[in-house]
């Protein structure tokens, strides 16, 4: 028997000297309805079930019947507790809708990163889609335009290839809404720019969050100007000198951060793959390219190299709920592709070198770096803007 809210409290109460079984582990359980708490089942308390080890409070009980009640009126099937029997794993709710499987996790509590990624792989090799959803009283109120996700929201950050955009939808039981964070665009490694929208409940068509197109204005590109400055800054005061990897590179290289071009640390679309900022993991190519001088240097190359960094714990990727394994290859081959579009580098057939004759590609003293900057961006501010919103 599963609660779905069809029977009342009274209902359930002549029901509850029945014998009711676990479907994870076949124990008994026991039906209890009060007065304050939503009916459930519950193990007695020396049972270990490890499909029942996370306790649910009242809250995730109740979201996950409202989104059952949603679901089962558009679903071919929608059924509260999915197990899963051939990889062991149980969904808060199991829908199967034209043809698709899919499986809904409401997450109020805390999960490892590792549980995360393992339950999400297990849904998709086994053919079935994970939808998390993350409960909105959980996140963190938003500054005007912008807002701080932890490492454990971000896991719930997803990913519209048609919209080349990253979004996080949330659901809010108290209001019976979804709330979805557009236009996310990283600030740093847990601040990001955004924008949200509320829809209610019955106002959404499963599977679809409505999505709105991300556009890129002089605006956001100000406030990432600034925060490549506050980087900047605060890289060249907290610098771990020759144990900093990035320091260490650029000191073997014969140059430093204050002659940083300003081609290194323009926004990608697809930058909230990596954690660090742009101007940060843009150093690492920079270096690559320079040490390059006239040679070619493969995408191949330079996404392995990229790899490296990341095995040695100078960069690492997000944890969110794309995962596909090309997501650094995104980010590189779109910052090459703006790069080229700029003059700084060249494609030729064996891979990218470096235009050296173009005027932006060095600075050679410290005191030509805010003319540079202020030149740079009066010359091409439009095509990155005509670049990113292609």
């Amino acid at each position: 028997m599963f609660l779905d809210g069809s029977k009342t409290r009274d209902e359930l109460r002549e029901l509850q000297n029945n014998m009711y079984f676990c479907p994870q582990c076949s124990d008994n359980v026991i039906l209890k309805v009060g007065d304050l708490k939503i009916p459930h089942f519950s193990h007695k308390a020396s049972n270990t079930c490890k499909g029942f080890s996370e306790p649910e409070s009242p809250e995730h009980l109740e979201a996950k019947l409202q989104l059952y009640k949603w679901l089962k009126n558009s679903a071919e099937q929608a059924e509260v507790e999915k197990i899963y029997p051939d990889f062991n794993q149980r969904a808060d709710i199991g829908v199967r809708l034209r043809g698709k499987d899919y499986a809904i996790e409401f997450q109020r509590s805390r999960i490892a990163p590792r549980d995360f990624i393992k339950r999400t792989e297990e849904y998709t090799s086994n053919n079935v889609v994970p939808v998390w959803l993350l409960s909105h009283d959980v996140l963190k109120k938003p500054l005007k335009n912008k807002i701080s996700l932890s490492s454990f929201h971000q896991q719930f950050i997803r990913y519209s290839p048609s919209l080349k955009q990253f979004f996080l939808v949330s659901y809010d039981h108290v209001h019976q809404s979804f709330s979805t964070l557009h236009y996310l665009i990283p600030l740093s490694s847990s601040a990001f720019l955004s924008s949200n929208s509320s829809f209610p409940l019955t106002h959404v068509e499963f599977p679809h969050f409505s999505l709105q197109p991300l556009f890129y204005s002089e605006k956001e590109l100000n406030i990432l100007k600034e925060q490549r400055k506050r980087w900047l800054k605060s890289r060249l005061v907290y610098g771990k000198g020759c144990v900093d990897g990035l320091l260490s590179l650029l000191y073997q290289q014969g140059t430093n951060l204050q002659v940083l071009p300003p081609w290194v640390g323009v926004p990608v679309r697809h930058s909230l793959f990596i954690k660090e900022p742009d101007a940060e993991w843009q150093c690492y190519l920079y270096l690559l390219l320079m040490e390059s001088e006239e040679k070619s240097l493969t995408l191949n190359d330079m996404v392995k190299k990229m790899n490296d960094y990341i095995d040695l714990g100078y960069l690492s990727l997000r944890q969110i709920q794309f995962r596909t394994p090309g997501r650094l290859l995104m980010a590189v081959t779109e910052y090459l592709n703006i790069l080229q579009k700029i003059g700084i580098v060249e494609r030729q057939q064996k891979g990218y070198t470096l235009c050296w004759e173009h005027p932006y590609v060095s600075i050679d003293q410290v005191l030509d770096i805010k003319r540079t900057e202020e030149q740079f961006w009066m010359q091409y501010q439009n095509l990155l803007l005509e670049t990113l919103n292609k």
